[in-house]
């Protein structure tokens, strides 16, 4: 949940590139983890979930069968 207040700060940089990595390795460090390999495994993770639900939604978007709109006059 940290992590979530952390980017809506940043929400102003696009993309908000870089904001949840930072976050990630600063709410690790509180918590006593200071490992490199961990914050990384934990980041890519994370946007490895995001990539994944917007990969999904757009192969769903791209399997609606749309309705041909007919208009009278």
């Amino acid at each position: 949940m940290s992590v979530i207040v952390l980017k809506s700060i940043g929400a102003f940089i696009p993309g908000q590139l870089g904001i949840e990595e930072i976050a990630n390795k600063l709410l690790l460090h509180m918590i006593g983890i200071t490992g490199g390999s961990i914050w990384l495994s934990a980041s890519l993770l994370r946007r490895g979930r995001q990539l994944t639900w917007v990969a999904l939604g757009f192969i769903f978007y791209l399997c609606i069968k749309r309705k041909p709109v007919h208009v009278s006059i």
